[in-house]
């Protein structure tokens, strides 16, 4: 299990979110590899190969003072460094929030609005540009299971209600 550790004020990390840690086999806590900053440490799944993702602040400026800067992150299990996701265009933040077994991650990527990601190795991809669903705004991806199905939230455009949604994969071939 993944967790965080420090100053610690919430469950879920603010600045005070020092460490990420990774609960393992020896029943001790190992700290995962960060962004670099000094804050916001917090990871928010593991899958059944201990890769772990979540949110970090990278050392830029005001993450000492503890500005949330924050950069979703995949940490593949044993290595050295975690891997900054990045954002979507035009955002400054984002955040991961699971990842399955095939190394699929999905969060959200924001500044003045929000958008659900999936990121498969190479680049995140906003999940609004593979669905026609407009005026509706898919505003976070919250999890992704071993088959691709993924869960959130989405934006209903003629309401403003923010609703839970599914979207299942569509595959290739026919």
């Amino acid at each position: 299990m993944v967790g965080i550790s420090g100053d610690c004020d919430q469950a879920v990390g603010r600045y005070s979110a020092r460490h990420a840690v990774l609960w393992g086999k020896n029943h001790k806590p190992t700290e995962i590899p960060n962004l670099g900053g000094t804050s916001w440490h917090t990871p928010m799944d593991i899958n059944n190969n201990g890769d772990v993702v979540g949110f970090s602040n990278p050392d830029e400026p005001g993450d000492e003072t503890g500005e949330f800067i924050s950069r979703a992150f995949y940490w593949p299990y044993g290595a050295a460094e975690a891997e900054d996701l990045g954002t979507l265009e035009g955002d400054a933040f984002s955040e991961a929030f699971a990842i399955n077994a095939r190394r699929q991650v999905v969060g959200v990527s924001f500044e003045a609005t929000a958008r659900a990601f999936i990121w498969e190795g190479e680049e995140m991809i906003d999940l609004n540009t593979l669905v026609d669903i407009a005026p509706d705004v898919l505003l976070s991806a919250q999890d992704i299971n071993d088959a691709g199905q993924i869960t959130g939230r989405v934006l209903d455009g003629a309401t403003g209600e923010v609703l839970a949604f599914i979207a299942n994969p569509v595959s290739d071939t026919p």
